[in-house]
């Protein structure tokens, strides 16, 4: 898999990731930051980089949420 097609796949993986985080952090009531980008990118990329060729969306979303949720209180 060359760079271009990993980009690709994070640029979606990830768009995915974030509206699904929101949508989860929405349903918590938790405040939205703009740090949340940031995190949710380096988790998808952390998770693409160790090896796997899709990332597993569902498994993210749940991480980044509940870091999100700890760090809001």
């Amino acid at each position: 898999m060359d760079l271009k097609n990993i980009h690709k796949l994070l640029n979606k993986e990830e768009e995915q990731v974030v509206n699904r985080v929101h949508k989860n952090l929405q349903l918590e009531n938790v405040a939205i930051s703009p740090v949340i980008h940031k995190q949710v990118r380096q988790h998808v990329i952390r998770n693409a980089v160790i090896g796997q060729e899709e990332v597993v969306v569902e498994e993210v979303v749940v991480e980044i949420t509940v870091v999100l949720m700890t760090q809001s209180y």
